[in-house]
This record gives structure tokens, C-alpha cells and sequence, in this order.
């Protein structure tokens, strides 16, 4: 039980750890599998930030040897990104 819930505080802590100050929202942050699948939804100010956020996520360990096999973005109404991404683990041993 414990290697389990270890597999969600790695990435949870990366993800609050990396999240720029203003400008991005996390609405919706699935874990699955003990972690080796993330779904992340939400929204942000300008396409520079979504890329910069993942960029400094990939610099984490909890984020390591992962791949990001669902990457969906569009510009909604309110001019707002609305992003929907899902990560998974290219190796489950990858998993801190």
C-alpha cells in the first residue's frame, strides 16, 4: 500500500512544486495505476505557458520517462487555453 501511494505524491508534489505563480489552472488531475497514468485538464493565459510548465515537469524525476500520449489544446471562447493532456510511464519501473 505504501509503494502505491508513493506512486501519487511524486508526481502531485512535481506538479504543485513546478506550477508557474499565475496564469495556468489545473481543473482536473487524474491518477491511475499507481500513478503511471496522469490526465491533466485545464486552462492557460498564452501558449507559451502550457510547453514551459511541461518543460520544467520533465526536468523532475517524477516525470522522467514518461511520455505524453494525449495532447489536446484548444482556444475556447473566453480566449483561454483549454488543454487536455494524459501522461503515461514509458516504463512502469520508471515509476518513483
Amino acid at each position: 500500500a505504501l509503494q502505491q501511494r508513493s506512486g501519487f505524491v511524486a508526481p502531485l508534489a512535481a506538479l504543485a512544486e513546478q506550477h508557474p505563480p499565475s496564469g495556468l489552472w489545473l481543473k482536473t488531475i487524474t491518477l491511475h495505476e499507481g500513478g503511471a497514468h496522469i490526465r491533466l485538464q485545464g486552462l492557460a493565459q498564452n501558449q507559451q505557458m502550457l510547453p514551459e510548465y511541461l518543460g520544467r515537469l520533465g526536468q523532475n524525476a517524477a516525470f522522467k520517462g514518461r511520455e505524453f500520449a494525449r495532447f489536446d489544446v484548444q482556444r475556447g471562447e473566453d480566449q483561454l487555453l483549454h488543454f487536455d493532456l494524459s501522461s503515461r510511464a514509458t516504463d512502469p519501473k520508471d515509476i518513483p
